[in-house]
């Protein structure tokens, strides 16, 4: 038993050896804040075009209501909304979050997935 901690030792040690060659912690970080802070953005802009665009349009408070086209049923009822307002907000803070993109997404997966 004893022989496979330390053989599971070697090999995390290993790993984290290995893991800085990739890149190292702070741009790894920096590079899954931009890519957290960019699908909140995406989400964001697909909610205002897809959901609350089409809610105001069919909404019993808007005096020129109309019902939605097929099409846009369809997209309506396809975008997953995000449920309980804390977590809405959450997105929405990191959406209006100013991280740079991503620049080397490649190797962040690269490591994302070593792990």
């Amino acid at each position: 038993m004893s022989d496979k901690k330390s053989e599971q030792k070697e090999t995390s040690n290993e790993l984290y050896n290995v893991l800085p060659t990739v890149l190292d912690d702070q741009t790894y970080i920096n590079e899954l804040e931009g890519i957290v802070c960019f699908l909140a953005q995406t989400y964001e802009k697909l909610k205002d075009t897809y959901f609350d665009a089409h809610m105001k349009t069919c909404s019993i408070d808007n005096p020129n209501r109309r019902d939605l086209t097929d099409a846009e049923q369809s997209e309506w009822q396809r975008f997953s909304l995000i449920q309980g307002g804390k977590v809405q907000n959450i997105i929405s803070h990191f959406a209006k979050t100013n991280k740079p993109r991503p620049t080397d997404i490649d190797k962040a997966l690269e490591r994302f997935k070593a792990l």
